[in-house]
């Protein structure tokens, strides 16, 4: 899996791949609370398997605050990591490998993912485990999963458009 050319690296490029990426987190975060309220809820045995629409509830609401809490942080991390992903794009330039450029974003999404775990628990994520897995856990995955879907969703956007 080769890029067929050197990817072209604007100002343009890198703002609308940061826009991908916040959008795919906010996406990402609301599936993985959903997810994890539901399963945590009927796995947790004390509600009646009739009672899973009211568990679906609980995951609805608990993933509509979780991306309505997130949107101004994530918006102020996602503008503060954009300056960090152009330097990176601008040193990815001329590598063709896209194998290599989504090993790169995925680091940096991981990197946020572990800043918000060490800003979040004072800076020892175990202390606070199993008790804040649910809060730590979405979160961290979503942005290590968000940084490199954005910038394929921003490769993917500039062939559809004939760019670079």
């Amino acid at each position: 899996m080769m890029l067929q050319t050197p990817v072209a690296v604007h100002r343009v490029d890198v703002v609308r791949g940061a826009g991908f990426a916040w959008l795919a987190f906010l996406i990402v975060l609301f599936l993985l609370m959903l997810t994890t309220t539901v399963v945590g809820t009927i796995a947790d045995g004390t509600q009646n398997p009739a009672e899973n629409v009211d568990a679906l509830s609980l995951g609805l609401s608990y993933a509509f605050f979780a991306v309505v809490f997130a949107l101004l942080p994530s918006a102020a991390v996602t503008a503060v990591g954009t300056f960090a992903a152009a330097l990176l794009a601008h040193a990815l330039r001329r590598v063709r490998s896209i194998p290599v450029h989504l090993a790169a974003y995925t680091g940096v999404g991981a990197a946020i993912g572990l800043a918000y775990c060490l800003a979040v628990t004072g800076g020892n994520p175990l202390a606070a485990w199993p008790e804040a897995a649910a809060f730590l856990l979405p979160p961290a995955v979503a942005s290590t999963v968000a940084v490199p879907l954005g910038w394929y969703w921003n490769l993917r956007y500039d062939r559809v458009n004939g760019a670079s």
